[in-house]
């Protein structure tokens, strides 16, 4: 089997799916900034601050609450561990 990302990964999700979206952190210039930022932090000052995970976070809840959604899947858990850590602290179903 081949490996898929890119653009062409996005069609392929896109044909699959009923609707298919980007989190904020994925779209907005402001995000990727605070990211950058949070970084620095991080690597400079050992200070660990995780607002953009917070927003995707909130926006996937928000998204599933008002779609009926019952079930979210996570792709590599790995690089998702802390978006799927706050999504459970905040929802427990």
């Amino acid at each position: 089997m081949t490996s898929v990302s890119g653009d062409t990964a996005e069609q392929f999700y896109i044909n699959l799916c009923h609707k298919f979206v980007y989190l904020p952190s994925a779209l907005y210039k402001f995000y990727k900034i605070l990211y950058k930022f949070q970084r620095v932090l991080k690597r400079l000052f050992k200070f660990e601050v995780d607002a953009t995970t917070k927003i995707d976070a909130n926006y996937i809840l928000e998204y599933a609450e008002k779609s009926s959604i019952d079930v979210l899947w996570f792709g590599y858990g790995n690089v998702s561990y802390n978006l799927i850590k706050i999504v459970k602290e905040k929802n427990q179903n």
